[in-house]
């Protein structure tokens, strides 16, 4: 996920709605990093080694379980945050409603992370010591997740993180868990889907941020493990209303194809003027370009032209299930992936718990080795047949075969067929 960026800063992953081993060699930082650890200093001097209830790994005798859950609920990710909020109330109202876990109902404790990293360490805080969570749900985006997984690891409570995915956040962590498939898998999958359409000239356009910096780095490092060199690397000023000058420099350079590390707004807008020059070259990138905001200011030049990886496959039979459940709920649609990763966040949490609330007390170490030995979990994010399981060594969804290839089509976004790059070179003509 995206740390200092688009569309705010975080990766959107909208579904149908309106108009392994080479991740370990590197552990990339995708944040301001002196900030954060600044931030999570703030933090750990205030928990202690032990903070609130965490020192013998027990929680509160009796009542119901409590589970911090923050997301950016305000600000530019508002939307972020609020699809990832009913994404795990869903979730956490379906266990209720089931008789909660053993016997104990969940009570979420929601809190306003607003993708800012020194408030996100007061909740972290928060969280450990006065409200004495049982484990924490959140993280939107990079920076706020390296936080609590900082405290999460000095407090020794179980964390799982919906859809920040930088490879570094849970790097020898031992409680905290990624849901959403790892950022160098996102590159990893569209440089080899190029490379195998048969593209030999591959341009990268990127936005001029820590996000597409470091996506633009590990898609040249990945082409150059193929044996391609790409034709161009241009930066994209973010927020930018013409880029025609770096248009330019693509063109030139002979790129039948571009990758882009982007944000759904500043793709559109890059379309726009690839559309007024008369410049063909398809369009793919990660699931930073599935924001609906792509759809409503590119309309019919992002049309069968931009395809993007994603987790959300909506030929799967739970993600139909999900979405009715949804509406149900909150009489709309699902719009995002949010809501699907939220979801399977709490239901990853609450297996965990399952296995460590007993005689009305949550022990916080059997909670975290339950999340920690989760093997084949049945997700309904991921393409069909996804699963998500860690290990001691692993705690991060980095298999790339989870993800789906999407593209606006009709006004709204859908599974894409396997072509679509080619389709959408011939789409752009």
């Amino acid at each position: 996920m995206n740390v200092n960026g688009h569309e705010g800063t975080a990766r959107d992953s909208p579904m149908d709605q309106g108009y392994e081993g080479r991740a370990k060699k590197r552990t990339p930082v995708r944040c301001a990093a002196v900030g954060i650890a600044a931030a999570a200093a703030m933090v750990l001097a205030g928990c202690g080694s032990g903070g609130g209830n965490a020192s013998n790994g027990n929680a509160a005798a009796t009542g119901d379980i409590k589970i911090g859950l923050s997301g950016a609920l305000t600000g530019g990710d508002a939307i972020l945050g609020s699809n990832q909020r009913q994404g795990v109330e869903l979730a956490a109202d379906q266990i209720n409603s089931a008789g909660g876990i053993n016997g104990r109902k969940i009570s979420l404790v929601v809190q306003d992370e607003a993708n800012d990293p020194a408030r996100m360490a007061q909740i972290a805080q928060r969280f450990v010591s006065q409200d004495k969570v049982d484990a924490i749900i959140g993280g939107t985006n990079d920076g706020t997740a390296l936080v609590l997984a900082q405290v999460a690891e000095q407090a020794k409570v179980p964390l799982v993180i919906p859809f920040a995915n930088g490879d570094n956040i849970t790097t020898d962590k031992k409680w905290a868990f990624q849901v959403d498939v790892a950022s160098s898998s996102f590159v990893k999958k569209a440089v080899d889907y190029l490379h195998g359409q048969g593209f030999d000239k591959i341009g990268i356009a990127y936005d001029d941020n820590a996000f597409g910096q470091l996506d633009a780095k590990l898609a040249t490092e990945d082409l150059q493990d193929l044996g391609v060199k790409p034709v161009a690397s241009v930066s994209m000023p973010n927020g930018a209303q013409d880029y025609t000058a770096q248009i330019q420099q693509l063109r030139q350079a002979g790129a039948e194809v571009l990758f882009t590390p982007m944000g759904g707004t500043n793709v559109a807008q890059l379309r726009k003027n690839m559309q007024q020059v008369n410049y063909s070259a398809g369009i793919v990138g990660p699931n930073s370009l599935a924001f609906e905001s792509m759809i409503d200011i590119g309309r019919s030049a992002v049309e069968r032209s931009v395809c993007f990886y994603d987790v959300i496959d909506t030929s799967k039979p739970e993600v139909a299930e999900f979405a009715d459940d949804f509406k149900k709920k909150y009489d709309r649609e699902p719009n995002s992936g949010f809501e699907l990763l939220g979801y399977d966040a709490m239901k990853i949490v609450a297996a965990g718990l399952k296995a460590a609330t007993g005689n009305g007390s949550v022990d916080k170490n059997k909670a975290r080795d339950a999340i920690e030995g989760l093997q084949k979990y049945a997700a309904v994010s991921g393409k069909t047949g996804s699963t998500i399981s860690y290990s001691p060594e692993e705690h991060r969804r980095a298999n790339p075969e989870d993800l789906v290839l999407r593209w606006a089509d009709g006004g709204t976004f859908t599974n894409a067929p396997e072509d679509c790059a080619k389709q959408s070179t011939q789409a752009n003509k």
